[in-house]
C-alpha cells in the first residue's frame, strides 16, 4: 500500500536535523528531464538534458545551542559536496552528496531554515 508523509530528519556532514513535520517539502532524483518539440515540418523531437537530485523546502530546526546556523554557513562556503542522508517518516533513507543552494534565511519565530539541497541523492535500498 502507497503511503505519504513529512520528511522526518536531514543528516548533512555528518550532523542531524529535525525537519518541521508539518511542512510538505520535496524529493526530486536525478538523472534526465525532457521536453517535445515541434519540428517545421510537423513532426515532433524529444530534447533531453540532465539534471541533478534535489530536495527542496526542507525547514530544518535551527539550535544556536549547537551553532547551528555556523556549521550552515561552513558547509555553504566549503568548496566540496558533503555527505547528504534524508530520512522519510516511514523509514525510506535517501542519501548520497550535494551541497545547499540558494541563501537560505532563518525563522527566528519558527526556529526553522527552510534549505534546498543539489547533488547526487539515491534510495537506500
Amino acid at each position: 500500500m502507497a503511503s505519504g508523509g513529512p520528511i522526518e530528519s536531514v543528516t548533512i556532514d555528518g550532523r542531524r536535523f529535525a525537519v518541521d513535520g508539518e511542512v510538505d517539502a520535496a524529493l526530486a532524483l536525478g538523472g534526465f528531464k525532457n521536453e517535445v518539440k515541434p519540428n517545421g515540418d510537423g513532426t515532433i523531437r524529444q530534447i533531453k538534458a540532465r539534471k541533478v537530485s534535489r530536495a527542496n523546502s526542507l525547514p530544518i530546526v535551527i539550535d544556536d545551542d549547537r551553532e547551528d546556523e555556523e556549521f550552515l554557513q561552513e558547509v555553504m562556503d566549503n568548496l566540496e559536496f558533503v555527505d547528504i542522508e534524508i530520512t522519510d517518516v516511514n523509514g525510506n533513507v535517501w542519501s548520497g552528496s550535494g551541497q545547499i543552494v540558494e541563501d537560505p534565511e532563518t525563522s527566528k519565530k519558527e526556529g526553522t531554515k527552510e534549505i534546498n539541497i543539489h547533488g547526487f541523492i539515491t534510495r537506500q535500498l
